[in-house]
């Protein structure tokens, strides 16, 4: 029973914490610049806010965020926080860490809440791209 209860515990948590960022969709560092400001305690336009919107999202949802971290405002951040799973065990609410080479040496990342899954794929919320997505990059 306590099993069953801490797992109800866990999905409402990642229905609060989408809920949390769906509002959020198309917003853009230029055209939202003080709502953004206001919520990220950052200016999104002179700093790459996407982890930044994660650790708000988390905090307004009374999850621990990453922001005591020693480079909060990096999505590879994420990484130290938390735990890994499996491509083909997210789950709704998760926070999901896309590595993109930039370069023969240099990486860039994404960060993005899993919204919902379908039979192949993990459907992302993208929130500078006004939409979900199905990303091919969480394919299973």
């Amino acid at each position: 029973m306590f099993r069953q209860q801490k797992i109800t515990e866990l999905k409402l948590q990642a229905i609060t914490l989408v809920a949390s960022a769906v509002p959020y969709l198309g917003y853009s560092e230029k055209q939202h610049r003080s709502e953004l400001k206001e919520l990220l305690d950052i200016d999104p336009v002179r700093t790459e806010w996407c982890a930044a919107f994660v650790n708000a999202v988390l905090e307004e949802s009374n999850i621990t965020s990453n922001s005591n971290h020693k480079y909060p405002y990096t999505a590879r951040a994420f990484l130290d926080w938390g735990e890994s799973v499996p491509k083909d065990d997210i789950q709704p609410g998760d926070i999901v860490v896309i590595s993109k080479r930039q370069s023969r040496v240099a990486r860039s990342c994404r960060i993005l809440f899993a919204d919902r899954r379908n039979k192949r794929y993990c459907v992302l919320l993208d929130i500078r791209r006004k939409s979900t997505q199905q990303s091919k990059c969480c394919k299973i």
